[in-house]
């Protein structure tokens, strides 16, 4: 399948794959820990899409990524919010 047979979401979906695979290759075999590389990752791509778009239209962009993550609960979160109470208050 080449470029042109794929749909954008097909090939965004590509993408979202390898970016994360390689998020945790590196925490995984280089040891970093994974704070640091979603940290690292998402500058170097921040910064890729104001040179490619300017920065104005990059911050437009992440103002609306912020906007469709806010509501999302963390890992941590959710597992609270699935634990079982033991004891008795």
């Amino acid at each position: 399948m080449t470029e042109h047979d794929r749909t954008p979401e097909q090939s965004t979906e590509i993408v979202a794959n390898c970016v994360s695979d390689l998020i945790l290759r590196l925490h995984k075999e280089a040891g970093i820990p994974l704070q640091m590389v979603i940290a690292a990752a998402h500058a170097e791509i921040v910064t890729e899409m104001a040179l490619m778009v300017g920065g104005e239209m990059a911050y437009e962009l992440c103002l609306g990524a912020g906007e469709r993550v806010r509501p999302l609960l963390s890992v941590s979160d959710i597992a609270l919010a699935a634990s079982t109470p033991h004891g008795s208050a």
